[in-house]
């Protein structure tokens, strides 16, 4: 029957002229049917006024008529596709070696068989019924779905942490670059401070060692000095000018005087420094020398650092051997970086506030320079160092 049905969908209800099955038939009144659409555009083709012929017949219509779908014949080729169509399906069904319906499915061939395949060449296979596979596929098909929606969620996670990490690193290597460029801009503002210094010293000199050379007052300014033998200590012994001392272990036979010191090993000079500018040298022996300059009211008695010289706000000085050398105020020390040398020139600008101590050899080399408020006369001093002489 559906093969019959087939056949007549194939020949009675195909257009003649799409050989297609009849979409919208149309019914001409000789009884042929046609697609409406179709025979509309072979008539429109022909281009014939008034009278109309049938493609297959050839009966003559005057004028041409009016067609309309034919919804009988519609309805029925729909239902002769719809026949066939579940025909075809109920084939697919069924097993063609033992003509029953395949109602379960073989795990181990993975095809759909009969109840007598499962019962002959099936026997020992891992076999389902349709509706328990269809269940399992579901389960499976679930979890399948939901390991997909989980392994996105956790790349969409792992993906998120990755942004986060980089957005982070990138703020790290930000903080990093903004860090170097501070510590170079640091330290291009400290190299430009200490290059402003140097000049600074260098001007400074330059006009120190211009006062020094062309100075009309030799006498005044290049100041002659003398050792003051009532502030020197018993074992300072001073030479006959007072322009040289030596340390002995045998005491001097000085009297005793309030300006001497009585622990410390130092001695002044006599002469007062105020209100201009002074430069003199000193020469010295041994293994090293302190030179200094302080007011007069530094004490002189006991052993606290009020008498030493530049451990007080009183005194300034200069100490100096073979490997090192620093300068001293208020017990405050400066490490300096300077060449060794036998003479030493100071020179005092005392309305400036400026002490100034020099390596002299072939040329003066600035060691150290003090700057202060000077508000009293100053005195320049000498430490006593072990193994030294100084003149």
């Amino acid at each position: 029957m559906a093969e019959a049905l087939s056949s007549l969908s194939m020949s009675q209800y195909s257009c003649s002229l799409c050989l297609e099955v009849l979409k919208e038939p149309a019914t001409l009144p000789c009884g042929h049917n046609y697609c409406l659409e179709c025979i509309n555009k072979h008539w429109d083709r022909l281009d014939i006024k008034g009278t109309c012929k049938c493609p297959q017949c050839e009966m003559e219509f005057h004028p041409r008529p009016q067609l309309y779908k034919n919804t009988t014949l519609s309805d029925l080729i729909e239902n002769i596709k719809e026949h066939t169509e579940s025909t075809g399906n109920l084939k697919e069904n069924f097993c063609t070696k033992h003509q029953r319906v395949l109602e379960m499915f073989c795990r181990t061939d993975k095809m759909f068989v009969c109840s007598e395949c499962v019962a002959t060449e099936h026997s020992y296979h891992d076999t389902k019924t349709l509706n328990e596979e269809r269940a399992e596929r579901k389960v499976r098909s679930e979890i399948g779905k939901r390991q997909v929606t989980w392994k996105v969620q956790e790349h969409q996670k792992t993906f998120k942490s990755a942004i986060q990490f980089i957005e982070r690193l990138k703020l790290i290597v930000i903080d990093m670059i903004r860090d170097q460029k501070r510590k170079k801009l640091r330290k291009d503002e400290e190299l430009i401070k200490r290059l402003e210094k140097e000049i600074r010293e260098l001007k400074k000199r330059d006009t120190e060692l211009a006062e020094l050379s062309q100075t009309d007052n030799h006498i005044h300014f290049l100041k002659p000095l003398t050792l003051d033998p009532n502030t020197a200590h018993k074992h300072l012994h001073l030479s006959e000018r007072k322009k040289k001392v030596t340390q002995e272990e045998k005491e001097s036979r000085y009297h005793d005087h309030p300006d001497r010191f009585d622990y410390w090993q130092q001695v002044l000079c006599r002469e007062e420094l105020r209100g201009t500018c002074f430069y003199w040298e000193v020469e010295w022996s041994g293994k090293n020398v302190e030179i200094g300059v302080t007011y007069k009211g530094i004490s002189r008695k006991g052993v606290g650092d009020e008498c030493v010289l530049g451990f007080n706000d009183k005194s300034w000085n200069l100490s100096c051997s073979y490997c090192s050398c620093s300068a001293w105020h208020n017990k405050k020390e400066t490490q300096i970086n300077a060449p060794f040398c036998h003479r030493i020139g100071v020179f005092l600008d005392y309305s400036a506030g400026s002490l100034s101590f020099y390596s002299v050899s072939d040329s003066m080399t600035l060691l150290h320079r003090f700057s202060a408020s000077f508000t009293e006369s100053l005195y320049p001093a000498f430490p006593w160092c072990r193994s030294s002489m100084f003149s």
